[in-house]
């Protein structure tokens, strides 16, 4: 049967049980030019351009905006829903709980902090700076008394100390 496309008045053959209130000669008749929508990125404000059939509730112009946007959501919805679950007193309880449990092969926390580097930064009267590193100095994790512990500006000075620390070592018992 020869019916004519509704886009683009081309004539073509289209069986009548294949019929329909719109009829097209091809795909691309049917898809048309897709139809471009700008909005605004939920987190940052940047522009986001995308097919309409592609622009969700929430848009975002990059996974580090959608993780950002959606992490501070999941914070409020959870002090909304749940405002007494997370107190300093519930931390507390959790802490005594899970004290001295394991295998104590690893650094004591304090509320999910390495306790040895709350005990240096009470040391130093300021907080560590990113690169810092506390070193225990008779090498027992568990052990964070102030006068055990050692803090370098960097991994490269601490490792450089472990080297001549080994080296001194070895002349000592030879």
């Amino acid at each position: 049967m020869k019916i004519t496309c509704d886009k683009c008045g081309i004539e073509f053959d289209k069986r009548p049980d294949k019929l329909t209130d719109l009829n097209f000669c091809s795909r691309n008749c049917a898809k048309g030019p897709r139809k471009q929508i700008s909005k605004p990125c939920e987190n940052c404000g940047k522009g986001v351009t995308r097919c309409q059939s592609q622009m969700l509730e929430h848009v975002f112009c990059s996974r580090k905006c959608s993780k950002g946007y959606l992490s501070s959501k999941m914070t409020d919805l959870n002090e909304n829903l749940n405002p007494d679950r997370m107190t300093i007193e519930t931390r507390a309880k959790l802490r005594e709980v899970n004290l001295g449990k394991g295998e104590g092969k690893t650094y004591s926390k304090t509320f999910s902090r390495h306790s040895h580097r709350i005990v240096a930064e009470k040391m130093l009267g300021r907080p560590l700076e990113k690169g810092e590193v506390v070193h225990h100095i008779n090498q027992d994790k568990r052990d964070n008394s102030p006068l055990n512990l050692m803090i370098f500006s960097s991994q490269g000075k601490h490792a450089e100390w472990h080297k001549n620390e080994q080296y001194d070592a070895s002349k000592n018992f030879e």
